[in-house]
């Protein structure tokens, strides 16, 4: 087994990467225009795609940049059936990589990231190959479930149900139908039974590569963000770069060299419409045009002022309302205040990689970095469903003088809390990489009405302790070998010293000179090479011999495999290798 190699993957993946940390919004004049740019609309923009890189990066820039739509990247698959261009991590652990890599293009975007996690297994044919893996039904209930969680106006895709790649065929089929079907209760009624209710997107684009586009939408992405100093396509290059296991440099190429276009033909539309308070005017030949939106006439007025930077003291006093409301424009009213007062909440945990039944600190901070106009904050935990904790006591603090409240919560792991580490063993796992603690801050602004601002905090549930069979799997030659010493690296995951027996059980045909190993560690993070004799029987057939270790009281186990391979190795003979990243031929090669 990999599981250290992975284990290390992952922890490695998360210091470069901010998922531990909030999500800190930006302040100054960037975020104050795409806040109020945000409130004066509640149009929603969902781009489905099959896999990683496949999603409509500057389609889905310009509609949240330029207009303030909610937009959605919703990939089937997390890509761990491809190559990778940057090292040897392959499947599950490319699945990793990939997720990371994605989300990390979807904050450039601007695009909410989500996954159908259905299986990525290489090129297909047709869409019926594709089937036969994913389940039709199974892909169609995903999609139906998403359209109805998210519950978007227009759905764009490059995916047709015929030509291309097998998965891209299968989606473009699943999304036509799940267009016509999330709106009927009777299909997959368990959705309603969870809370969710059916939902009627009203347009469904498919977009054209040929440069003909007939009638259809045409979007020419050289158009220059204004605000941010790019084009969209520039953007979407941005975002590009950070498929790094993908090799994209052709495709950013073309976005930076060419006039960049696309076009997006109309393939099913829903009778009426959306409803709403009116119909918004957007410029001649976007997808969403003649739709109507649910934001009032007065929001939209206010969103106006906002971004001219002319806002009138009973401006904020409708934001102030709308902050108590229980409308759809209630959230988008808080961002807007957020912006207006520069406030901003972090949350930082020292220990984030964390073991069952240990207790957490997390301290608390709240900034105000405008005029220095908020009274005091009112701090609490909120912990996700799936992770039982006790819950700390909500505290109120007042800001200081130069514009500081702070706060400090300890949350004690659950002793039952299943793991999160290694990644690539918990990919397609529910609630992956999503946070278990959200430290929520209420602002007092003083002038009756409060703003909050969230915090997420990722923990890393680790084992108590883990164990890697190092160099696994293990070559053996059959009729030559009878013995061997694979070593064991066992590693202290609790926040103290500790002591553990490991207990090893082998296959028949394999035999141990000891089954029990007693390991001691003087600290968090200490680790131990332990040994583990193994003797081989004569005649062992070819195939793989399994050994398992776990640690005893717990319920870790890993495994491992020696592989009896016949094979007869010629003398004097030399071996030429062209070295890539992957250098899985040449160690099997020496072996």
């Amino acid at each position: 087994m990999r599981t250290m190699r992975v284990l290390l993957l992952s922890l490695i993946i998360l210091g470069l990467l901010p998922w531990v940390a909030q999500a800190e919004p930006q302040l100054g004049g960037v975020a104050k225009h795409q806040a109020f740019l945000d409130l004066g609309t509640d149009l929603r923009l969902m781009c489905v795609a099959a896999h990683p890189d496949d999603e409509d990066g500057a389609t889905l820039a310009m509609y949240r940049k330029k207009y303030g739509y909610k937009t959605f990247a919703v990939l089937a698959t997390r890509g761990e059936g491809g190559q990778n261009e940057i090292g040897p991590e392959l499947y599950e652990e490319l699945a990793v990589l990939r997720t990371h890599e994605t989300a990390n293009a979807s904050k450039i975007t601007g695009a909410e990231l989500h996954f159908l996690n259905l299986p990525e297994f290489g090129y297909s044919k047709s869409r019926e190959e594709t089937y036969a893996l994913w389940g039709r039904e199974v892909a169609l209930e995903r999609m139906v479930r998403k359209i109805r969680e998210l519950r978007p106006d227009v759905i764009i895709t490059h995916h047709a149900p015929q030509g291309a790649h097998g998965h891209h065929q299968a989606i473009g089929d699943t999304l036509q139908k799940a267009f016509d079907l999330s709106a009927d209760p009777k299909v997959f009624p368990e959705h309603l039974a969870e809370g969710l209710q059916p939902w009627q997107p009203a347009r469904l684009y498919l977009r054209s590569f040929s440069g003909s586009g007939g009638e259809g939408v045409r979007i020419d992405f050289s158009e220059l963000d204004p605000v941010r100093g790019y084009s969209y396509a520039q953007i979407a290059a941005q975002a590009l770069r950070e498929h790094k296991t993908q090799g994209m440099g052709f495709f950013i190429d073309r976005f930076l060299t060419s006039r960049s276009r696309a076009s997006y033909g109309l393939v099913k539309e829903s009778d009426g419409g959306v409803q709403g308070a009116g119909p918004v005017e957007p410029p001649g030949g976007t997808l969403f045009e003649g739709l109507s939106d649910r934001v009032s006439a007065e929001t939209r007025r206010t969103s106006a002022k906002g971004l001219t930077g002319r806002l009138e003291p009973e401006d904020l006093r409708e934001l102030s309302e709308l902050l108590g409301s229980k409308g759809v424009s209630s959230s988008s009213a808080n961002r807007a205040m957020i912006a207006i007062n520069e406030l901003r909440l972090t949350a930082r945990i020292k220990d984030t990689e964390v073991s069952p039944g240990q207790t957490v600190a997390i301290s608390v901070e709240a900034i105000d970095y405008g005029e220095i106009d908020a009274k005091n904050a009112s701090f609490s935990v909120r912990l996700s469903p799936w992770f039982p904790a006790v819950a700390a006591k909500p505290v109120k603090k007042s800001f200081s003088a130069d514009g500081f409240a702070t706060a400090e919560f300890k949350v004690t792991v659950p002793e039952n809390q299943p793991r999160t580490v290694p990644h690539a063993e918990f990919v397609f796992a529910p609630h992956f990489l999503e946070p278990q603690i959200t430290i929520i801050a209420d602002i007092d602004m003083g002038d009756g009405h409060s703003v909050r601002l969230e915090a997420p905090i990722l923990l890393e549930v680790m084992p108590a302790v883990s164990i890697e069979f190092v160099g696994a799997p293990y070559l053996i030659r059959a009729g030559a070998d009878t013995s061997f010493v694979p070593n064991m690296l066992v590693t202290n995951h609790t926040p103290s010293a500790n002591a553990v027996t490991v207990r090893v059980e082998s296959a028949t045909g394999l035999s141990l000179d000891t089954d029990a190993f007693e390991v001691t560690f003087a600290a968090e993070g200490d680790q131990k090479i332990v040994p583990v004799p193994v003797s081989i029987a004569r005649g062992l057939e070819s195939g793989d011999y399994h050994l398992s270790a776990a640690v005893q009281g717990t319920d870790y186990r890993t495994e491992s495999v020696l592989r009896v391979v016949d094979v007869t190795v010629p003398k004097n003979k030399n071996v030429g290798v062209i070295f890539s990243y992957d250098d899985t031929f040449v160690n099997t090669l020496e072996r």
